[in-house]
């Protein structure tokens, strides 16, 4: 919330509402929309006052360093380390597999690349590419080739339902 050294929202210019909203909020903002900005800024929380600093604490003892070839004990307190990236690079396959699916009766074989996915002979950028041009269609290449389960389909409310 401003101080009452600030002088009425409603007076400021919209270039003084964006510097204002900046030191208020801590995020610039493009907007143009006065009253948007006067919202935000009336509404903004008031800032805690920062607490004291205390000195740094001793430094801790050195550890004796540990051999290379010993693995760090399994206690209760680390936590399990999670994969990285999205679901759909867990998914992919490594440089050089080979991806295979019967689509209309004919064997499909897709060889994973560094630089995309080889199809009968042309390189496309992603899976969804290569099973957009099989189908001729928009798909998703994970789900075609069985790399991702397909989503489940969302019904509709029988009619009877929405009436009660």
């Amino acid at each position: 919330m401003p101080s009452s050294k600030t002088p009425k929202l409603s007076t400021l210019n919209t270039k003084e509402l964006r510097t204002l909203f900046q030191t208020t909020l801590g995020i610039p903002t493009m907007s143009n929309n006065r009253p948007w900005m006067i919202k935000r800024i009336s509404n903004a929380p008031v800032a805690p006052a920062p607490a004291p600093v205390e000195p740094p604490a001793a430094p801790a003892p050195a550890k004796a360093p540990t051999p290379a070839n010993s693995t760090p004990p399994i206690t209760s307190e680390s936590a399990p380390v999670e994969p990285t990236g999205s679901a759909a690079t867990q998914a992919m396959p490594a440089v050089g597999s080979q991806i295979r699916r019967t689509f209309h009766g004919k064997e499909i074989v897709v060889t994973v690349q560094a630089d995309g996915f080889l199809l009968g002979g042309t390189v496309y950028r992603s899976l969804s590419a290569a099973a957009t041009a099989l189908c001729g269609g928009n798909r998703n290449g994970l789900v075609f080739f069985g790399l991702k389960p397909r989503p489940a389909k969302v019904t509709a409310m029988p009619a009877e339902a929405k009436a009660s």
